[in-house]
Formats: structure tokens, C-alpha cells, sequence
């Protein structure tokens, strides 16, 4: 049976179950181990490997009403924004389980038949609501 996320990312793909999981996939197998500190040094230097070059501007902190524009805009307020913000900028794709509820729990699926949804289609709007709620 498949687990209720997976991820491709290039060639790769993983299968996961949490949200954890898939930030120690992403970010460091050890990255909840890890001082805070660590923790968004680790992200920030992922954030700019993945926009070098491509004009995409790094935030750390994210001011209220900024989060209606996050087009160009790569979000590292923690693993969920830096997740989120690969999401956005296709990086990766996630296919979340229509019962898994980690991402998409506050998303409609009762007209989905299919048992995954692509949860990159929802990055932003979910993005949004994160930060909404964590401002």
C-alpha cells in the first residue's frame, strides 16, 4: 500500500506519512534534532540553492497583507513555508492521499474520485492560510 504522501523531485521519489517525514526527506534526516538556530540556517541555504538564478526573492518573516503576493517570493519561516514554497515553484510534486489530511485537510474533496490529489495546485492558497493563522 502507498503511503499517504509522495514525493518526486526529479527522478526520485519517496513515500511518507507526515509532514516531519517529508522535511527530513527534503531538508536533513536529522533536521528535528537540530537547534532552531540549525534549523533555518539549514533552510535559508536550501532556499538559495533552489532560487539562484531564477529572481525569486527570499523572505524569512513575512509581514501582514504581504501574504496575498507571494508570486516571485520563496517563504522560510519554517519547514512548512519552505515546503510549501517548493510547491510553488514546482520544484517538486506532492500527491497527498485524499484521506491523509496533513496539507489538503481544510480542502474540499468530496467531488475528487481519484485517490490522490496534487498538492501543488493548492501551495498557495494553503500557504496563505498557514501564514494567516501564524502572523
Amino acid at each position: 500500500m502507498l503511503k499517504g504522501l509522495i514525493i518526486l523531485e526529479g527522478n526520485e521519489k519517496y513515500q511518507c506519512n507526515t509532514v516531519k517525514d517529508i522535511a527530513e526527506k527534503l531538508i536533513d534526516n536529522n533536521y528535528y534534532e537540530l537547534p532552531a538556530e540549525e534549523r533555518k540556517n539549514k533552510i535559508k541555504m536550501l532556499a538559495i540553492a533552489n532560487c539562484m538564478n531564477n529572481g525569486i526573492e527570499i523572505l524569512e518573516d513575512i509581514k501582514e497583507n504581504q501574504e496575498t503576493n507571494l508570486d516571485g517570493k520563496f517563504i522560510i519561516k519554517d519547514e512548512i513555508t519552505y515546503i510549501l514554497s517548493l510547491l510553488m515553484m514546482n520544484k517538486i510534486v506532492l500527491l497527498e492521499r485524499v484521506d491523509a489530511n496533513e496539507f489538503l485537510k481544510d480542502i474540499d474533496k468530496s467531488k475528487i474520485s481519484d485517490n490522490y490529489i496534487i498538492v501543488n495546485k493548492y501551495a498557495k492558497v494553503i500557504l496563505i492560510e498557514y501564514l494567516n493563522k501564524k502572523v
